[in-house]
């Protein structure tokens, strides 16, 4: 940084602020009103908060989307896809809210360097293509179609079209925590 300023690795940053747990709670249940479906919360949520049923119903809805922001980072599109995990339908007008489907970081802690090296190109790129994978990272075939495998039946990768990958929402925080840990991404 002494020598290059501040962003010498790419040349321009934009950082985006994070969003706050209400304005994340905002987002999702102005869409879910559009779906006209009751929401009821599991009771797994309601096992933390005392207090009257009504003053339950309001905390556990609060303590839920403050739960969603923790695991979301803030990221709106992290958030939409942890509610979507957590919604399962219940009849024919109710949506019951469970814990959320969290990625488990126990899943990057033994990968080698190869399979780390292969997600952050993801990451530096955004998304990939597998013939970009193949130029971009130099490694076998065999080794890119394990790591693609691997991410997907881990839902560390999501497949956006045949062959074309971006890190799945959900990873992201856990990935790049990963991959910065390991000095293989800045920032």
């Amino acid at each position: 940084q002494g020598l290059f300023g501040l962003n010498h690795f790419l040349g321009e940053k934009i950082e985006l602020a994070s969003w706050k747990d209400f304005e994340i709670q905002d987002l999702i249940l102005k869409r879910h009103k559009q779906s006209h479906f009751r929401l009821s919360f599991d009771r797994v949520i309601s096992v933390v908060h005392k207090g009257d049923m009504l003053e339950a119903s309001s905390a556990l809805e609060v303590q839920f989307f403050r739960l969603l922001w923790g695991q979301s980072r803030g990221n709106p599109s992290t958030a939409q896809e942890l509610w979507l995990s957590a919604a399962c339908a219940v009849g024919s007008s109710t949506i019951r809210i469970a814990i959320p489907d969290f990625t488990n970081p126990k899943s990057l802690s033994d990968l080698d360097d190869e399979f780390m090296m292969v997600l952050a190109c993801i990451v530096k790129h955004e998304n990939l293509r597998f013939n970009e994978l193949v130029r971009v990272c130099d490694l076998p075939v065999t080794t890119l179609h394990r790591v693609i495998k691997f991410g997907e039946d881990n839902k560390l990768l999501q497949r956006i079209s045949k062959e074309h990958w971006r890190l799945h929402p959900k990873a992201q925080y856990i990935v790049h925590a990963q991959l910065a840990g390991r000095n293989l991404i800045y920032g």
